[in-house]
């Protein structure tokens, strides 16, 4: 899956723009260029800010931001005073050829399809509403559809609905490309990133800011790397553990890292 572009609206000094990727050529580099203050930052972020949730219900699409600060730095900066409406922040995707492929077998373990019929380009769309500048709801809305059948001949299709429907988006967005956005400041590397609390007596406790913030760089890189990666099960369970087939999966991991 690639994405095509991004679209915002009211998203901090942007009134309404495009950001189209290349549709001709599969281009794996896309460079932002223009003059100090024209910006580039602020497209950067406003991608950051691009939520895939798409079951509201059951997974609360605010908990991806750190406090309620941080939507208010998302409000238009010359209606920040008193702004009574909705940033729109959304993105357009391609699925390809391996995707359709995994999309396929889901809807025939789950749903019996042996064919079915699904969206190959599709928008997913992140809509925060403000009343006198404060948050009030989140609303994400996904235009996939996928229909099938359990017989060939002239049984006619099934449009998937509901909780079905859902069942399947569930799915099609652990496909959806990892975004990882790298700050300018990212650049004052710490020596050491720390991916546990050592002092046992303070066992949970969450981690000092700036060693927190760096977890969630090297979380992200291994999810670039393949979404079910993760920091206990596959780099700190493996360097706890005494099996050598754990230490060569390790050493396999950090030569992709």
């Amino acid at each position: 899956m690639r994405f095509l572009e991004f679209y915002f609206e009211n998203f901090r000094g942007i009134a309404s723009s495009h950001f189209k990727l290349s549709k001709s050529s599969k281009k794996a580099v896309h460079v932002l260029v223009g003059l100090n203050e024209s910006g580039k930052t602020t497209i950067l972020e406003g991608i950051n800010h691009f939520r895939t949730n798409p079951n509201l219900r059951k997974k609360n699409a605010a908990s991806n931001f750190k406090t309620e600060q941080d939507f208010q730095a998302m409000l238009p900066i010359s209606k920040r005073s008193i702004f009574n409406g909705k940033i729109t922040i959304s993105g357009k995707v391609e699925l390809e050829d391996d995707d359709i492929l995994l999309i396929k077998e889901f809807l025939k373990a789950e749903f019996g399809f042996i064919e079915s019929n699904i969206t190959k380009e599709f928008s997913i769309e992140s809509q925060i509403k403000f009343e006198n500048s404060k948050r009030e709801k989140v609303t994400n809305i996904w235009n996939i559809k996928y229909a099938g059948r359990k017989r060939k001949g002239s049984t006619p299709f099934k449009l998937l609905t509901d909780e079905d429907w859902l069942k399947a988006t569930n799915f099609v967005e652990t496909l959806v490309p990892s975004i990882i956005y790298f700050p300018y400041d990212l650049f004052d590397f710490p020596d050491i990133i720390q991916l546990e609390v050592f002092d046992q007596t303070k066992k949970g406790a969450p981690l000092p800011n700036r060693q927190n913030f760096y977890y969630k760089v090297f979380e992200d890189v291994l999810r670039a790397i393949d979404s079910r990666l993760r920091i206990e099960t596959h780099i700190l369970a493996r360097t706890k553990s005494s099996d050598p087939s754990d230490k060569q999966n390790l050493s396999a991991l950090l030569v992709k890292i």
